[in-house]
C-alpha cells in the first residue's frame, strides 16, 4: 500500500498536521507499493493572529474626558510570530502615517 506521511518539528510521521503560529520544519514522506521512499523538507513560517496594537495618553486630565495640558499619546504594538512591520497613525480621519 502507497502512503504519503509528513512530520512536524522532528515528531511522530502521521497524515495530516495542523500547524500553529511560528516557524515549523515540515518533512514530506511518500512511499510506492513497491516500497520506494523520498522526503522532502521545507520550512513554513506561519502567522495566522493579526498584531495587537494599545495607545496609552499622558497629560493632565480634566472634564468630560479632555486634557487641559499638552497631551503625549504613545503607541505600542506587538506581534509574536512574524514581528511588527510597521505602526500607523491617523489623526482627525487624515492620511496615515508611520
Amino acid at each position: 500500500m502507497a502512503s504519503a506521511q509528513v512530520s512536524v518539528d522532528n515528531g511522530a510521521w502521521q497524515s495530516s498536521a495542523t500547524l500553529l503560529d511560528g516557524v515549523h520544519a515540515v518533512q514530506f514522506k511518500s512511499v510506492d507499493v513497491a516500497g520506494n521512499s523520498t522526503t522532502v523538507s521545507k520550512t513554513i513560517k506561519l502567522d495566522i493572529n493579526a498584531p495587537s496594537v494599545s495607545a496609552s495618553t499622558v497629560g493632565t486630565s480634566g472634564n468630560a474626558d479632555w486634557y487641559i495640558s499638552q497631551a503625549t499619546t504613545t503607541l505600542t504594538s506587538n506581534d509574536s510570530a512574524s514581528g511588527i512591520d510597521r505602526l500607523e497613525y491617523s489623526y482627525n480621519n487624515g492620511d496615515w502615517q508611520t
